[in-house]
């Protein structure tokens, strides 16, 4: 869960200077980044091109929003 904690540590950086609402829920964000990074990492393994890879990476990012 090394990820997970980098994730985890960056979020709450994030949240607590103000970068999105007090509300939302840190932790299942950074599983959530996690879990898609090695979505990322499975699909390239698999031969993935770029084009689905960067669809993969700015679907995970817009849920920061």
């Amino acid at each position: 869960l090394r990820y997970e904690d980098a994730f985890l540590g960056i979020l709450t950086r994030a949240r607590d200077s103000g970068e999105f609402t007090p509300a939302r829920d840190v932790r299942a964000m950074a599983r959530f980044l996690t879990a898609s990074l090695l979505g990322l990492y499975i699909a390239a393994q698999a031969g993935a091109g770029r084009d689905a890879l960067n669809d993969i990476a700015d679907g995970a990012l817009a849920s920061l929003a």
